[in-house]
Parts: structure tokens; C-alpha cells; sequence
């Protein structure tokens, strides 16, 4: 598989300051020294709990935020084999300049606020036609209407405000935006928890329907660990701003090793097991105050004595599962 975008040693802190003075006092480390590569046309599921980082490390990879240190490479498709692009260098004028703004897009969580109310679809979408570098070449009514049928809808809403559609509506309205500006990666933060479960279903088919039509990489942030297998290859599972597992989707709930991972799986519901939910002790450690050794080892039941001494690094186990652990 082709790479397309790869993340080296990715930090991304955020300045703490004082309310007296503005004095920074703290660093927040959001997202923590990330090595990971992405595959031209998969779907990498990106999973954890709420504050350890995942919206982040997204809106980084598309340069909507200036990492601190490290490195995101960028593989244009038309160049394979040739050197990539360091994005995390480049100012959003080189980046529109050089074309790759456009290619990377995020679908935001919240539809009803990602879309000006005071505009109709035809609008929403013609801006987003008028901001990629080149305009269509038949006239922008048909173009609309094109992306529109993408997304199952028609000619009806495009006069439509967005109260006066429903919540799928306006999440299929958001994707139809997003396809306009012509994106090869789309960061898709939590795109179906705002919406009821019968249409989550419709979406998530959908989503997964344009991505193998069009060829278009997805990162796909979630915390519902079975949406994965209907959209995902591959998952990375994340915790205080660090990768601990990387695996294919099909051995997640056969295969995880990491201490974490398996409690993230024990905390799914399930009506076949007896069991009640056990989920993780204790609370996830403050990102300006990191523990020392592995972040996880104040709430790990098989901690030893060396998880609060030395940080595990990111390990192949076997040809496509990486754990971060001293135990395994």
C-alpha cells in the first residue's frame, strides 16, 4: 500500500497560562511523540477516551494546528516515489499555494453548527465549490446537484435552510460540503454520535460507500468500538496523547494485547454476557502533569515495577499489531 500522510515524533503542547500576569505556568502535552503512517484509500479508526487526544492529533495531521515538534509528511498521489511534502513546516499560504489545502478536510462531530443558518444548501455547498483551486467546468448548478446525489439527496433541498431539514439531512448536507472542496483525506470526528441509531446506520454505510467509490483516505475518530468494524481496517488506540496499540480491525476483539485496549472492549455492551461492565479505575492522569513510566500504570491491573520507571515505546509484535508495553 502507498503511504499518504505519515506522522514523525508529532508533539503538539498547548501553553498554560496565569489568570495574574499571563505567566505560563503549565505545558499541556495534547499529543505526545506520535510515529504513525496512513495508507492511501484505508480507514484508520482512531478510539480512546474523551481528553486523551484523538480531535487533536486529526486537526493536526491536516495542519488546522501547528505541532510543536516533529514532522507530517505528505505523499502526494500523483508523485509516488518521489520525496514527500513536510507540511508541519509550511504556513497555510504555501499551503494553499502549493494545492494541498483543499485536499485536507475535516467532517466536524456537531452538523447543526458546522453550517451557517442563515444560508440554504445551495449556498453551503457553492462556497465550498468556490474556495478549491479549480472551478468546475460546467456551470456550478449541476456541480451542486452532483454532490448532492452523492450523498442520497436531491434538486428538493436545495432551497432548504438547515432547521429546516433533519439531523441525517444535515449530516449528509455536511459530507456533500466537504466532497465539494474535492478532499483525498477527511478527519471524521465522531460523524454519527449527534444522531439517532437508525440513521447512524444510513451514514456510516455512506461513508463507507464514498470512500471506496472515490478513493479517499479517512481517519475516523470514534468512541463506539463497534462502528469500527463496519468502516475501519485498521485501529490505533490512544491514551495521554500516545499510541498504545495499533492492529488490524479484524483481530481488535479477538487479538488486542494492551492492558487498555482490553479494558476498552470490556466496557462495550453486550446482551449475551452475564457479566456486569467493569470499567477502568481511577482517572486519567492531568496532560500538564504526566506520571512518570507508562501513562497508564496508576490505573493498570498487571502494573510491575518497571511501568512507573521507563516509558514503553511502540513495539511490532507481529506484522501488523504494535502494543506499547513493558508486559508483552
Amino acid at each position: 500500500m502507498n503511504r499518504f500522510i505519515q506522522a514523525k515524533n508529532l508533539s503538539l503542547n498547548y501553553p498554560q497560562y496565569s489568570s495574574l500576569l499571563r505567566r505560563q505556568k503549565n505545558m499541556i502535552r495534547a499529543v505526545n511523540d506520535i510515529n504513525l503512517t496512513i495508507f492511501k484509500g484505508e480507514s484508520l479508526g482512531l478510539v480512546g477516551e474523551s481528553g486523551c487526544g484523538k480531535s487533536t492529533l486529526g486537526k493536526a495531521l491536516i495542519r488546522f494546528y501547528q505541532p510543536t515538534h516533529g514532522h507530517i509528511f505528505y505523499y502526494p498521489p500523483e508523485h509516488q516515489g518521489s520525496d514527500p511534502i513536510d507540511i508541519s513546516t509550511l504556513s497555510s499560504r504555501h499551503l494553499k499555494k502549493k494545492g494541498i489545502r483543499h485536499r485536507l478536510q475535516m467532517l466536524l462531530q456537531d452538523h447543526s453548527s458546522a453550517m451557517n443558518p442563515r444560508m440554504t444548501v445551495m449556498k453551503i455547498i457553492a462556497e465550498a465549490i468556490h474556495a478549491r483551486p479549480q472551478k468546475p467546468k460546467g456551470g456550478f448548478h449541476d456541480e451542486i446537484l452532483s454532490c448532492l446525489n452523492q450523498v442520497g439527496l436531491n434538486e428538493t433541498h436545495l432551497k432548504r435552510f438547515p432547521h429546516e431539514l433533519s439531523g441525517g439531512q444535515r449530516q449528509r448536507i455536511c459530507i456533500a460540503r466537504t466532497l465539494a472542496i474535492q478532499p483525498e483525506f477527511i478527519v471524521l470526528d465522531e460523524p454519527s454520535s449527534a444522531l439517532d441509531v437508525s440513521v447512524q446506520a444510513q451514514i456510516l454505510l455512506l461513508l463507507n460507500e464514498i470512500r471506496q467509490n472515490l478513493g479517499i483516505t479517512y481517519l475516523f475518530i470514534t468512541h463506539n468500538l463497534l462502528v469500527l468494524k463496519l468502516v475501519c481496517t485498521r485501529v490505533v488506540v490512544m491514551y495521554l496523547g500516545k499510541i498504545v496499540e495499533i492492529l488490524d480491525v479484524q483481530d481488535l476483539f479477538t487479538h488486542a494485547k494492551h492492558p487498555y485496549t482490553l479494558t476498552l472492549l470490556h466496557c462495550v455492551p453486550d446482551l449475551d454476557r452475564k457479566d456486569s461492565i467493569d470499567p477502568p479505575k481511577g482517572e486519567i492522569p492531568n496532560a500538564s502533569n504526566l506520571p512518570s513510566g507508562c501513562g497508564f500504570h496508576q490505573r493498570c491491573p498487571y502494573a510491575a515495577k518497571a511501568c512507573d520507571q521507563y516509558d514503553p515505546t511502540l513495539k511490532q509484535i507481529s506484522s501488523n499489531h504494535w502494543v506499547s508495553c513493558h508486559n508483552i
